[in-house]
């Protein structure tokens, strides 16, 4: 016995150019016909097409949200370290041989957990490095917050040499497979520094950017070398002086 498709099954009978369907009780019905799994493999086909774009952008989002949060903690453990210091950063290293100067070590009392120096977007972490570290002080030929003193990278003064903190970086994201305190300065030069991360946005070339001023800003890298600087040679955002 049969009876007409309920009339949410027509409209989407009806979507598909199918006719006269008819609704066969479970008990009077044999296997699924050819067709009829191909109008269900097409309509999971659809779905998945308007769905896995969103979702895939959504995860992204998710993360680079993730990544903001640890840097702003970050933020908070520089300057809590400031304040302990005579308000200088941290040294980026002494050598590698000596990972106890590196300024992750120096901040690991000041945070929650080792886990926040690793982006959850970063995927290019060996696991021989777990959890690795994704972020990095900005040296830029020591016009950064880094300077030279001596033979070693020392972490400049917050309230003298920063004349405008809210538009200093001091920390970037950049993809390095290295332990978590090793590897630990970024030059904007690509040529020098190719493996500044832009896990974010793929085709945007968007990352996080920590600033001097403690907040987070989500910026494309040409918006941070100033109207005169250049990958090789950044000006703007990535050296303390002002009006750059």
């Amino acid at each position: 016995m049969t009876k007409r498709i309920p009339e949410k099954l027509r409209n989407l009978a009806s979507f598909f150019n199918l006719r006269n369907l008819t609704y066969i009780s479970p008990q009077h019905r044999g296997a699924f016909t050819l067709i009829e799994l191909l109008v269900v493999i097409t309509i999971i086909a659809i779905l998945a097409a308007f769905l896995l774009p969103a979702l895939q952008g959504a995860r992204r989002k998710a993360q680079q949200v993730s990544c903001a949060s640890n840097m702003k903690q970050l933020g908070m453990a520089f300057l809590i370290y400031a304040t302990d210091y005579n308000d200088y950063l941290p040294y980026d290293y002494v050598s590698l041989a000596e990972p106890n100067n590196s300024w992750p070590v120096r901040l690991l009392p000041y945070v929650s957990s080792i886990n926040i120096f690793s982006c959850p977007g970063d995927k290019n972490i060996a696991p021989a490095y777990a959890p690795g570290r994704s972020y990095a002080m900005v040296r830029n030929s020591f016009q950064g917050v880094l300077r030279l003193d001596g033979t070693n990278s020392r972490g400049v003064n917050i309230t003298s040499e920063i004349p405008e903190p809210e538009k200093t970086i001091l920390l970037v994201e950049q993809d390095a497979p290295y332990e978590w305190n090793q590897y630990l300065y970024c030059n904007v030069d690509q040529a020098d520094e190719p493996n500044l991360l832009y896990v974010h946005s793929p085709g945007e070339g968007k990352a996080n950017y920590l600033f001097c001023d403690w907040h987070v800003a989500f910026l494309r890298v040409g918006d941070t070398i100033g109207p005169s600087g250049t990958l090789s040679a950044p000006k703007g955002m990535w050296t303390t002086a002002a009006g750059d």
